[in-house]
């Protein structure tokens, strides 16, 4: 009986709910950046090779030595804002959103297919009007 108790007993040492603290992930952050970093890295080196290739197989000025790296730099700024944001937001309010945040999606993903699709005959970009560059 006396292993019977014990087993019981850890059971219900079991049953209370431990919250252990928090600590974020450092190493995934660092990871994160390196990697956003070594991205603009390429970017800036091998972007005016691109930008040539592509102004003399169009024959145009469109692309300048920079434009693929202030792409590059406008879509991280971006990204890391986005990241920001969800960051700070409390996940009870995400959780407590989730059916508007799936239909704010989906909307999107709907204007992407209709703007690139049927607008611009399968063009896999949605063209909003602004000019990064």
């Amino acid at each position: 009986m006396r292993v019977v108790d014990q087993l019981k007993e850890r059971a219900g040492n079991a049953a209370q709910v431990v919250v252990r603290r928090h600590r974020p992930d450092y190493q995934i952050i660092l990871y994160m950046g390196l990697l956003m970093l070594l991205g603009l890295i390429i970017m800036y080196a091998i972007g005016p090779q691109r930008a040539n290739v592509l102004n003399n197989a169009y024959g145009t000025d469109y692309y300048t030595s920079m434009y693929f790296f202030v792409k590059q730099t406008v879509s991280l700024l971006l990204a890391l804002a986005a990241f920001v944001a969800l960051a700070v937001t409390p996940y009870e309010w995400i959780k407590k959103n989730a059916g508007k945040i799936l239909v704010v999606g989906l909307a999107a993903c709907a204007l992407l297919f209709i703007t690139g699709n049927v607008l611009h005959s399968g063009v896999a970009q949605c063209s909003l009007g602004v000019s990064l560059v």
